[in-house]
């Protein structure tokens, strides 16, 4: 068994779960997460101290995990990135 973790965008989540539910990985566990990729239009500002001033800036994400057959990880990674490109 092998565990597949990605971050994907929230827009892209069913697309993401319709495509990888024919490849039989229908179990899966998805948590909401913030983080930040190459995206312009960054939407939430989160102190990271303190102060008044400065911070770091996040995006909503989705981090979704599948737990996986050995053999079924490469057609399950493919489905993932050929979704989320």
């Amino acid at each position: 068994m092998k565990e597949v973790i990605a971050i994907i965008r929230p827009e892209k989540w069913q697309a993401t779960r319709e495509a990888t539910a024919g490849l039989g990985a229908e179990e899966v566990v998805r948590q909401r997460v913030l983080g930040r990729g190459r995206q312009r239009g960054l939407r939430y500002l989160r102190p990271v101290t303190g102060e008044q001033y400065g911070g770091m800036e996040f995006l909503p994400k989705r981090m979704v995990v599948w737990l996986v057959p050995d053999d079924a990880v490469g057609p399950l990674v493919a489905a993932i990135v050929r979704t989320n490109r």
